[in-house]
């Protein structure tokens, strides 16, 4: 089979960019500077993190405190990274937002590609998006381990580069490709 259909929320959300010149040029940046990113994982990606919305707040259910912001979920270290602060990127226009994000694909490390998945594997770890699937990325007990549950694989061992394309694929399976 091919790609299941996309939600009515996501179809909309992908219909309101591509009629966003705006936006539509920050992603010709983007693809001209990153040419192995495909503009439907870019979405995926836009919409399993934000929905859409460029002034998005994902609230650690853990801590409580504001974990990522914005169309692709920049963490407060990401931000700082990329020369933001997160109240500064719930500021920026969406297109602001994807020409920092395109920075963000600059590394380090820099984003190599690497497949069906890789681009969401990137914003979730960077480091381990070109490694083999059985890598262990959070090991069983730690912070990160304990913050990522969704991760986990069926046997709740350690988290690796496979298990999180499991999620990845599973969570976004409207784009899932056989």
């Amino acid at each position: 089979g091919g790609a299941v259909s996309a939600s009515r929320n996501e179809k909309e959300m992908i219909e309101k960019f591509e009629n966003d010149s705006e936006f539509q040029a920050a992603w010709k940046r983007l693809k001209a500077r990153h040419p192995q990113v495909e503009k439907a994982e870019f979405y995926r990606v836009i919409y399993g993190e934000s929905g859409g919305n460029h002034t998005a707040e994902y609230i650690s259910r853990n801590t409580g405190n504001i974990g990522a912001v914005g169309l692709c979920g920049f963490t407060r270290g990401t931000a700082k990274g990329l020369g933001k602060t997160k109240d500064e990127i719930l500021r920026m226009t969406p297109a602001q937002q994807v020409d920092l994000y395109s920075n963000y694909l600059n590394g380090p490390p820099r984003y190599r590609g690497g497949g069906f998945g890789s681009l969401s594997l990137f914003g979730a770890a960077p480091s381990a998006h070109h490694m083999p699937d059985d890598t262990v990325v959070y090991a069983v007990g730690s912070d990160a381990w304990n913050e990522n549950s969704w991760y986990r694989p069926a046997d709740n061992g350690p988290i690796t580069v496979g298990s999180m394309k499991n999620f990845l694929a599973n969570k976004n399976s409207k784009y899932a490709k056989s």
